[in-house]
């Protein structure tokens, strides 16, 4: 029994439901790609950074005696780093170009060091070659208009240069247009910083679709069940199975262990208890509490998520960039600090409503007293009869296209409309026709049956639909609360008016039967009414360390980059 589930310090769960594998595929794909990519960056060059560099007139100035062993990629060579002033003697370098695209601007850059020949500040020829990693920055310019301008030794362009010599000679890694200082080169840099972001991405991934140890422990329960809960209709002719339609196994409003059958109900006498007033097998004074465990997977990959976006963001500001690095390093610090926010907030605002449910007592019907109540029990009806509807039937003929036994029912009709064509054209399905429908119910939990209505309580969540028919131009969905089912009520015990009681033919010598449970009063918390029971409540519960620290040591973790 679900009393004796307490999933203790650790559990690894695997995804439940396609939607989790999907997203556990993706994640561990991301996850490739990132190795990939960090793999690809090993065999870039580690270069210097800017600052780092010697600073000379002529590249010929700097002795070979005085390289160093430079970075990882190079493989035990010698050289230096330089930066120097050159001029274009000869031959044009960048070409820009200004043009309208679509409805925006365009400026395109080009840089080619073709048949171009460089001199440094006295006028002293340089020889050089352009390095693999190269990059540039030029000035900025307007484009609003079109135009083409050429940059060379026309127009005694100068530039200054970050390069690298080695026994092999120079060889241009970056320059700046004019005084514009040359930007890093961080080719190892940026593969690696790339292979952490998706990394993180990955990690976020896995931690959503990480299912908590308690849906993974139900989840198993429910798998041993071959079909979900029968229906029952009730009429004048007594009760009536429906074989036609059941719920699906899967459904997580749908019991965990079977309620109590309709040949133990009283119908006649339907506030009565069960006999021997035995218990609903759900009820929460018989499975107690399940305790969800202190750590998942969930934990792991929040940790990793953590540790590799900072470390992206922290990284953008330590090692080798140029301003654009800096700016995006800027953006991922309050974005992180943002997300983790968020996320504090919900899984606070989760955290306390199952809490307030797990602190509330669960009352037993015949022992509810006026004011707030939390009950968990059957639907039943307390007419003795329950509702049909044609949902579809004039698509699926009356048999196929409609439903038995329900107390409470909600359906939408809805028409697949496409509209524009080609590339604009966009289909989905539009509401046409709606409705609900709900007969006097009680919430019985063996000890006896409570009146309660629905409606009192907003739109209740009813969960997955019973059935969904279609074609390909309408779709039927309907959502109820059949006989049977289970139900879950945080709501006010209030006394009930005399006329009600008159119109049921109750005569009172009931105690509950006086009762009522509504949504309409404040009781200190968010009234609430659905289908399923305490424990559909509490499958997504994650522990307080899951739900609370973790989500606190991620916000300090992104509120330290703004410390340093």
């Amino acid at each position: 029994m679900v009393k004796d589930l307490d999933d203790g310090f650790f559990q690894f769960g695997l995804p439940i439901g396609m939607r989790s594998w999907i997203c556990h595929i993706i994640g561990f794909v991301l996850f490739s790609i990132a190795g990939i990519i960090l793999l690809a960056s090993f065999g870039e060059y580690d270069h210097f950074s800017v600052s780092e560099a010697t600073s000379v007139t002529n590249p010929s100035d700097y002795s070979p005696d005085e390289f160093y062993t430079l970075g990882n990629g190079f493989e035990g060579q010698k050289g230096a780093y330089l930066t120097f002033e050159a001029k274009i003697q000869s031959g044009d370098v960048i070409y820009l170009s200004c043009y309208r695209s679509d409805d925006s601007w365009t400026l395109d850059e080009e840089v080619n060091f073709y048949n171009v020949e460089i001199v440094d500040s006295k006028g002293v020829l340089i020889a050089y070659d352009v390095h693999d990693d190269f990059e540039f920055a030029t000035e900025s310019r307007e484009c609003s208009s079109d135009w083409n301008l050429v940059l060379g030794s026309e127009s005694n362009m100068k530039m200054q240069v970050f390069a690298l010599k080695t026994e092999n000679g120079v060889s241009i890694l970056s320059f700046g247009e004019e005084d514009i200082t040359a930007p890093e080169v961080t080719d190892r840099e940026d593969l690696q910083r790339t292979a952490m972001m998706i990394a993180s991405i990955a990690a976020l991934i896995l931690m959503i679709s990480t299912p908590s140890s308690l849906k993974k422990d139900i989840h198993s329960i429910r798998k041993k069940r071959e079909k979900g809960s029968q229906h029952y209709h009730i009429d004048a002719n007594g009760i009536i199975p429906i074989t036609n339609m059941y719920r699906d196994s899967n459904d997580k409003s749908d019991w965990i262990f079977d309620g109590p059958s309709p040949d133990k109900w009283h119908l006649q006498s339907p506030y009565e208890g069960d006999e021997n007033d035995e218990i609903i097998p759900e009820h929460p004074k018989k499975i107690g509490t399940p305790n969800p465990a202190t750590f998942t997977l969930y934990t792991l990959w929040g940790m990793i998520f953590i540790g590799l976006w900072l470390g992206v963001a922290s990284d953008l500001f330590a090692r080798d960039g140029n301003q654009g690095h800096r700016v995006f390093g800027e953006v991922l610090r309050y974005l992180f600090l943002f997300v983790t926010m968020v996320w504090g907030w919900v899984s606070f605002k989760k955290w306390k409503v199952i809490h307030n449910i797990i602190d509330t007592p669960t009352s037993l019907v015949r022992s509810v007293a006026v004011g707030p109540c939390e009950l968990v029990g059957q639907a039943r009806p307390i007419l003795g009869h329950t509702l049909s509807a044609e949902i579809a039937s004039r698509v699926f003929g009356i048999e196929q296209g409609s439903a038995y036994g329900m107390l409470y029912y909600r359906w939408v009709e809805e028409e697949h409309v496409c509209t524009g064509s080609g590339d604009n054209r966009s289909c989905s399905w539009r509401t046409r026709n709606s409705g609900q429908a709900s007969v006097p119910m009680l919430l019985h939990d063996g000890t006896g049956g409570i009146y309660i209505d629905p409606n009192d309580f907003g739109k209740p969540d009813l969960g997955s639909p019973l059935k969904v028919w279609g074609t390909s131009k309408w779709r039927w969905t309907l959502h109820t609360i059949s006989a049977g089912d289970p139900i879950y009520a945080l709501g006010y015990a209030d006394k009930r008016d005399m006329a009600d009681l008159e119109r049921e033919g109750n005569d009172g010598s009931i105690p509950h039967s006086l009762l009522k449970v509504t949504g309409q009063k404040d009781i200190g918390m968010q009234s609430t009414f659905r289908r399923g029971t305490e424990l559909t409540v509490l499958a997504n519960m994650r522990s307080t360390t899951e739900s609370i620290v973790i989500p606190m040591l991620m916000f300090i973790c992104a509120a330290i980059p703004f410390l340093w």
